[in-house]
């Protein structure tokens, strides 16, 4: 795998995601070296890409090895002859397609991204592509994803229950997971008046921002929803499971929650300005 990241933290749970995808284990990363770390070398001097990922190589239990920008294929004929399954490059984003010709790929960066995962093959010369979609505007550039609304219900009649980290253990699997990813990480959370508690941990978790939590009836969660859709692209909402059909019939979709509250987020994926489908995934 290679990647360029601008928000380390999610990259842990990106990564993740795409091992599980392709069915390997992570057993190693690198990073490009800033010629600061050396007095009178000259080169990029960005700390950026080190920078990026200490979360991931601190997650996987492994120290970021350091390649000067020059010693890309050095570093290349080191990971090939490393035995390992798979391993995450971190390069300033122009030179990285001097590492993927390096593994025999052609690598054409889209142009105002900076949160692509390139995956390839050692003996192949294709490449994959997995966009993070971590910040506002990035569902918009070169990218295949929509608009999306995330709702997930607290289920607690407005009050805190022992619910509470069963249901944020839920959260966080399932938002970590390959298929919430693909719809883009979620970085604007709109909360429901009373379902706080577990919502605070997970938008920490995603290292997301509440942007509203007072809010009571439906009325204002649907105003609230779509002036941070229109900004942000992909907007969770956590809100009473016994409101939900009211919050969705203000939105013109046709979802509701199950009565027996089973676990499940009701995704809405929006089509310009109409109200586009969803699809309910059981996530617990």
């Amino acid at each position: 795998m290679l990647a360029v990241e601008r928000a380390p933290t999610p990259l842990v749970a990106h990564c993740a995601a795409i091992a599980k995808k392709y069915k390997v284990k992570i057993g190693a990363v690198y990073a490009q070296r800033s010629a600061l770390d050396e007095p009178g070398r000259k080169g990029p001097t960005s700390k950026r890409p080190v920078d990026t990922v200490v979360p991931l190589a601190k997650a996987l239990g492994v120290t970021v090895q350091k390649y000067w920008p020059d010693d890309y294929a050095l570093m290349t004929a080191d990971i090939k002859k490393s035995g390992l399954q798979a391993v995450v490059i971190c390069w300033e984003h122009d030179a990285l397609t001097n590492v993927a010709a390096q593994f025999g790929a052609k690598l054409t960066w889209p142009e105002g991204r900076y949160d692509v995962t390139f995956s390839v093959k050692l003996g192949s010369t294709a490449l994959s592509t997995d966009f993070q979609n971590v910040l506002p505007g990035d569902m918009n550039k070169a990218g295949p994803v929509p608009a999306s609304t995330f709702i997930v219900a607290c289920d607690h009649q407005k009050k805190a229950s022992a619910k509470t980290e069963s249901d944020y253990k839920g959260w966080t699997k399932w938002f970590g997971g390959e298929y919430a990813l693909q719809y883009g990480g979620v970085r604007t959370i709109v909360v429901q008046k009373g379902c706080g508690a577990e919502s605070e941990k997970l938008a920490k978790y995603l290292d997301a921002k509440v942007v509203d939590k007072d809010m009571d009836k439906p009325d204002d969660l649907v105003k609230a929803l779509s002036k941070h859709k229109r900004e942000n692209g992909v907007v969770l909402v956590v809100a009473e499971r016994l409101d939900i059909q009211a919050l969705t019939a203000k939105m013109s979709v046709a979802a509701s929650y199950p009565a027996d509250g089973a676990g499940v987020t009701i995704h809405h994926i929006w089509e310009g300005a109409k109200a586009g489908k969803s699809i309910s995934v059981k996530h617990k």
